[in-house]
């Protein structure tokens, strides 16, 4: 299937990395990350999306070890790599979309906050900065996605009371 965004993101980042203004001389929709990420990549692998898939692959790595952390905090090891098997396996098709890097993020916030929930301490201020830089670059990356965490404050909001803020 041709994915003719990608072909924008790329267009929009090697023009970046050349030195023209993103949103001035060349625009789209989605946030600067991700022409941050496709221009870096052009700068990797002139003309190709070789180093596009070659900053992302990493990111989908760390997308299924959180995926796994979240899922071993309900499964033992053997059936959380079960699950993680049938999870990694609707993720073949990675096509470098935006929503792929939000997936990584999401996962990662997503561990956090279940550990948070089921341990029942206090979130810590590493994981607290965790989760707001996730959804910073989220924001940096498709505006409509950070509503992700809206539930998941409002929830902090309410199981702290007057300690909301420990919700991160």
């Amino acid at each position: 299937r041709p994915e003719y965004d990608l072909n924008i993101y790329y267009l929009i980042g090697q023009a970046w990395m050349q030195g023209d203004v993103p949103y001035l001389i060349f625009a789209d929709i989605k946030g600067p990350f991700v022409f941050l990420l496709h221009g870096l990549g052009a700068l990797l692998t002139p003309g190709s999306f070789l180093g596009a898939c070659l900053l992302e692959a990493p990111l989908v790595g760390i997308g299924l070890l959180y995926a796994y952390r979240s899922a071993r905090l309900f499964l033992p090891a053997a059936e959380a790599l079960g699950v993680l098997g049938l999870y990694s396996v609707s993720i073949l098709y990675f096509s470098l979309h935006p929503v792929e890097l939000v997936w990584v993020l999401q996962h990662v916030a997503l561990y956090y906050l279940l550990r948070w929930g089921v341990s029942g301490h206090s979130i810590r201020k590493g994981s607290q900065f965790i989760l707001g830089a996730s959804a910073g670059i989220v924001l940096l990356v498709k505006f409509n996605l950070v509503a992700f965490w809206v539930p998941f404050c409002i929830w902090g909001v309410f199981a702290n009371g007057r300690r909301w803020w420990m919700a991160g």
